[in-house]
Formats: structure tokens, C-alpha cells, sequence
């Protein structure tokens, strides 16, 4: 998948081009496109439609087999789970670094820092 975080010439935060998902033989997202502009949104689909699958992929959590994901500097994308995702048994920080797609021994280091900073900043410091 060609994922790009840069601006582009349009007035959308996040664009969504031709997205395939598949697991197995299963077509979960097929050529699935949309223009995402300022705002919160809401999927409300049955089960199995591919709400997850599109939200991790916009989140960065999963991979689409094909297609394209433009996000602008400015774009955030966020997801609520329905039930609580920690690992009780995992420290904050541990639990936090499960979301984080850090490729190299510096992107995770980065991503403590900033974590460590995010946590102060809800009086949770020391927890991590």
C-alpha cells in the first residue's frame, strides 16, 4: 500500500483511494474510496462490514493489499475501541508501544519521550 503523509492540493484532511483488504479468501475492504474532511465520524455498519479494517488502516495498525492513503500534516486519526484493549499484566508505557509502528531502535526511543510527555501531561507520570 503507498500510504503518504504530506499535503496535497485539496481541501480534505484525509483521502482514501481504491483501498483492497483481503484475509484469506474474505474481500473485506474492495476498491473502497472517500474524501475525509474536518470533523468526527461515525461508521455504523453490521458486523463484518470492515469498519476496523478501515479504521486500523487509517490509524496505521494494518496494511491494505492495495491502494493509497493521503493524509495531510494537519490530519490525526484516532480510534475508540468498543472494550478495554490494555494487557494488565503490561506497564503503561509497554501497553502504549503496542500501538506504535516504530521501525528503528530511534523511532522508539522518540516515541518514549513523547510518550513519557503525553503521560506528565495527565498527571500520570510515573507510571510508565
Amino acid at each position: 500500500m503507498n500510504t503518504t503523509n504530506r499535503a496535497y492540493a485539496t481541501e480534505h484532511l484525509l483521502e482514501v483511494k481504491n483501498i483492497t483488504k483481503s484475509f484469506g479468501n474474505t474481500v473485506v475492504l474492495d476498491d473502497f474510496s472517500y474524501k475525509f474532511e474536518r470533523g468526527v465520524y461515525v461508521l455504523s455498519e453490521p458486523s463484518g462490514a470492515g469498519k476496523t479494517t478501515l479504521l486500523r488502516i487509517l490509524c496505521g495498525l494494518e496494511v491494505a493489499d492495495s491502494g493509497t492513503v493521503l493524509k495531510s500534516p494537519d490530519a490525526k486519526t484516532v480510534m475508540m475501541f468498543q472494550e478495554d484493549r490494555l494487557l494488565e499484566n503490561l506497564s503503561v508505557m509497554a501497553n502504549i508501544m503496542l500501538a506504535i509502528q516504530a521501525h528503528s531502535q530511534e523511532q522508539k526511543q522518540n516515541a518514549r519521550g513523547r510518550i513519557k510527555e503525553a503521560l506528565c501531561g495527565v498527571g500520570l507520570e510515573g507510571t510508565e
